[in-house]
């Protein structure tokens, strides 16, 4: 009798991915805030997304890669690939989108407004008066949770797509041996 192994499917794979990635991504923002480092100061804003990219290439390529193994045999194409990386990357930042909008604009409503005062006050010594009014009315504009859900609404899918590509392309598409018959 034989039995059967049945596969995961790629939405088990878009979910328990794309989940564990908006986890990281968000326990990333909860570590900074509770250690009171404010993630738009640099150079932590640069360490903040380094830690943030690794996490997701990282989580992408070992969904795409288990994917192409259990549920492909170890041979797949760019497409199915790409498109398991962009949905697990839009469900993240969907998720991680929602949690930044409560946490940022009704659970801390006035914590981004003093991140963006902190660095306002480093360009103090950098800028002329006029310039650094110029920044900071800008800054101050794009804080609005209206600005805060338009970005995200263009920039998550273009990130998820891009980093989906980068991924993909670098996950290697067979990894099946033929047999030698000798």
């Amino acid at each position: 009798m034989e039995t059967f192994k049945t596969k995961p499917g790629i939405g088990s794979y878009i979910v328990k991915f794309g989940l564990l990635i908006a986890v990281l991504q968000i326990a990333v923002v909860i570590l900074f805030y509770v250690l009171g480092i404010n993630p738009l100061m640099s150079p932590v804003n640069l360490l903040h997304s380094l830690i943030l990219y690794v996490i997701i290439i990282f989580i992408v390529r070992m969904g795409m890669v288990k994917y192409r193994d259990m549920d492909c045999d170890g041979k797949t194409s760019f497409l199915p690939l790409f498109l398991l990386g962009f949905l697990m990357l839009l469900l993240s930042g969907i998720l991680q989108g929602l949690f930044s909008y409560f946490f940022y604009y009704i659970f801390e409503p006035g914590l981004l407004t003093q991140y963006t005062n902190e660095v306002l006050d480093s360009f103090a010594s950098k800028f002329s008066g006029a310039q650094l009014e110029m920044i900071e009315e800008r800054l101050m504009k794009n804080i609005t949770a209206e600005k805060h859900i338009r970005q995200l609404l263009i920039s998550i899918p273009v990130s998820a797509a891009i980093l989906s590509a980068l991924v993909a392309l670098f996950i290697k598409k067979d990894k099946t041996f033929p047999v030698n018959e000798a």
